[in-house]
């Protein structure tokens, strides 16, 4: 468990050093508010379509050549972002970036998952290891950025990326064990989504509605901090490790408040704060006002470990690939337009998105309340 823990952590810092600031490199370059905004969609698009051949490879191959596989896409993504000479070739290696992530859930969702007593607390772990890269890695990136400019300091941000990406691969990934192999069942996502329990349908549709509020302003996070609050590159990092430092110790209170209560609740009470972090944004007035705003963001994760339990639970037996495949593949495709619709309304004026994103927000937190909790 040790030896797997350094591989998502490694793998973690080689994210969040570089990944960030992806928008300003692009913005260095001349991209338009669309441009930047199409990043966005093509990652959120990349969530939807890798997620469920990255579940599938899981089922059949078990989770260690499924991660190394993936891993190493990620970073010759890594090395074409840090040479490219436009945003076209920007983007493009953005699918490939995405790898680890979207292809990779799947397999580390499993390796928690399966076996484990207490679901919630196992969730709660394993997010934990992905937040603390997230206090240090764009501290570190943000540092770059302000020695040497959005352009050069994110191209080396990304070769620093790639080479703790492939210490993770080439020394631990190994450790995280093969896995519960099975026979990947056929591709079948509509027969699988129409077979999941309809509290599970009420969490995907909820999650969409959450998930396109995210995904609205969230390209463009970095170059709103910069640009219009003006904040340098430095107090943006130290921001986002604020939030990083609240999800963490929002989680174990999280698992604790759904043990006393309910998990529904706790969801909700996730949702609930997506829905209020991009319009505390758009009306953060000054440095406090955005750390407040960045505190909000953090506790976004609260219901993380319960909502992740949920779909562990109503998954049952089933191959945890196919079904959590499924789910993401849904959800992905129907956030995927989000970030070019966060560029045409950030085009318009730049604090449009968030205030957009606010609304969606709440309705999928209303969603979740009027139909998610369960009747006891």
């Amino acid at each position: 468990m040790r030896s797997s823990a350094v591989a998502l952590l490694m793998f973690g810092f080689a994210e969040e050093i570089a990944m960030r600031f992806v928008p300003a490199l692009m913005r260095s370059m001349g991209a338009s508010d669309t441009t930047i905004g199409l990043l966005g969609s093509v990652r959120d698009l990349c969530d939807a379509v890798l997620a469920y051949p990255g579940g599938r490879l899981s089922d059949r191959w078990g989770p260690t050549r499924t991660l190394r596989l993936v891993g190493v896409i990620s970073i010759v993504g890594y090395l074409i972002t840090a040479v490219a000479p436009n945003p076209a070739v920007v983007l493009g290696a953005a699918v490939l970036t995405m790898a680890w992530p979207s292809m990779g859930i799947v397999a580390t969702f499993d390796v928690v998952a399966r076996g484990k007593r207490d679901a919630m607390k196992a969730f709660s772990t394993q997010a934990m290891l992905r937040r603390v890269p997230m206090v240090v890695g764009p501290l570190l990136g943000a540092a770059l950025v302000t020695r040497y400019g959005s352009g050069y300091g994110t191209r080396v941000a990304m070769v620093l990326a790639a080479l703790l990406a492939m210490v993770a691969v080439g020394g631990f990934v190994r450790a995280l064990g093969t896995g519960h192999r099975r026979a990947a069942p056929p591709f079948r996502p509509l027969v699988t989504l129409k077979a999941m329990p309809r509290p599970v349908q009420v969490l995907l549709a909820s999650d969409i509605l959450v998930r396109f509020c995210e995904g609205l302003p969230d390209v463009f996070l970095v170059v709103y901090v910069i640009e219009q609050s003006k904040q340098p590159a430095s107090v943006f990092g130290g921001l986002i490790a604020l939030r990083s430092i609240v999800s963490i110790a929002s989680y174990l209170p999280g698992v604790r408040l759904a043990l006393l209560f309910r998990r529904e609740t706790v969801v909700a009470l996730g949702f609930l704060a997506y829905a209020g972090f991009p319009l505390a944004i758009a009306y953060a007035t000054s440095l406090k006002w955005l750390a407040l705003a960045f505190v909000v963001g953090g506790l976004r994760e609260i219901g993380e470990p319960a909502r992740k339990s949920l779909l562990v639970e109503q998954a049952g037996d089933a191959p945890v690939g196919d079904v959590l495949g499924t789910y993401l593949l849904v959800r992905g495709v129907m956030v995927a337009a989000a970030g070019l619709v966060g560029g045409a309304l950030y085009a318009m004026a730049p604090a449009l998105p968030f205030k957009v994103a606010t609304g969606v927000g709440l309705a999928g937190v209303l969603l979740w309340v009027a139909l998610g909790f369960r009747r006891r």
